[in-house]
């Protein structure tokens, strides 16, 4: 249990067949960026501790709207907070993510 009552639980998303490919493919990523920007994404606690759990929603063209949070409850240093969001768009933008198509990122 987490001080903020918040968990997560990492699933092979291949396995779980009712969420659509593309989608699949953003989690995916998402991983991927988690794997590389925490180093170890088996400590749950760090990684709830920045990055939030993300959020995909698909409207009727089938855009993708991506929403994934990031807090910091040790400091208020913002532009420690702009680097993290500039890393994360810059990989989903311009790096390997970019093949998820995201039409909207939030953050």
């Amino acid at each position: 249990s987490h001080e903020d009552g918040q968990m997560m639980l990492v699933l092979p998303i291949d396995d779980i067949e009712s969420y659509k490919k593309r989608d699949r493919l953003i989690v995916k990523h998402y991983y991927n960026f988690l794997q590389k920007e925490v180093k170890d994404v088996s400590n749950t606690e760090f990684v709830l501790h920045h990055w939030r759990p993300i959020r995909i929603y698909t409207n009727k063209k089938d855009q993708k709207l991506v929403v994934i949070g990031y807090f910091d409850r040790k400091t208020n240093n913002i532009s420690e907070r702009q680097a993290a969001k500039e890393r994360l768009v810059a990989y989903f933008e311009n790096g390997p993510g970019r093949e998820c198509q995201i039409d909207h990122l939030y953050f």
